[in-house]
């Protein structure tokens, strides 16, 4: 939904965004073993992937990892984040010690954590713009 370039984006606007350990460009995975069973070619690999489809169509992101992710998520984290930077967007960039893609959402709602305050922040924001 946050996504620019299609109808969808503009017919229901999107207050906030949460991003957990994300693939942000599928071209390394169409490259990969996975495309055996996902078949995409170079052309969907591109056209779904969110890294050529900024900005976003929402004032703020998080956009969270795992500390215990594989270089390629934290490449793609970086490189994202910092994509939405330069695009104007307001990013919180946040990797979770001793986390994963697995247990991360563990980590939503709970306020004793960096991602959990990061959601709950962003949520009572939306609050207060509502009003």
């Amino acid at each position: 939904m946050a996504l620019t370039g299609g109808p969808e984006a503009e017919a229901m606007p999107v207050a906030g965004a949460c991003l957990l350990s994300g693939v942000y460009d599928l071209e390394p995975v169409q490259r990969s073993y996975v495309n055996d069973a996902v078949g995409m070619d170079v052309g969907t690999a591109h056209r779904n992937s969110p890294c050529h489809r900024l900005p976003l169509s929402t004032a703020q992101v998080i956009v969270a990892r795992g500390a215990a992710e594989t270089d390629e998520y934290a490449r793609q984290h970086r490189e994202f984040a910092e994509s939405l930077r330069s695009g104007g967007q307001r990013v919180v960039d946040l990797v979770a010690a001793g986390r994963n893609h697995f247990d991360l959402p563990f980590d939503l709602g709970r306020d004793d954590t960096p991602l959990g305050c990061a959601v709950l922040e962003q949520m009572s924001l939306d609050r207060v713009r509502r009003r």
